[in-house]
């Protein structure tokens, strides 16, 4: 399991084998009741030269390595 962190202090757990942004987009609609959840752009973040994903959810995610997602608070 891989621990997400939440702006609210949450802690959110996504399951290991997120590998890729498609498994990621895959997840996170499965999560939404079937709705599908999409890349709405794609940032670079200048202090970690990461990418940074904005999502139809309204959320931006970013990964620390192979299959470490997290939710890049704005």
């Amino acid at each position: 399991m891989l621990m997400l962190t939440f702006p609210q202090q949450e802690v959110k757990w996504l399951p290991a084998t997120l590998l890729n942004i498609q498994e990621l987009v895959y997840y996170l609609t499965q999560k939404n009741d079937n709705v599908m959840v999409y890349v709405k752009k794609i940032n670079i973040d200048v202090k970690s030269n990461g990418k940074v994903y904005e999502m139809s959810n309204g959320l931006h995610y970013s990964t620390k390595g192979r299959g470490q997602w997290f939710i890049v608070e704005n």
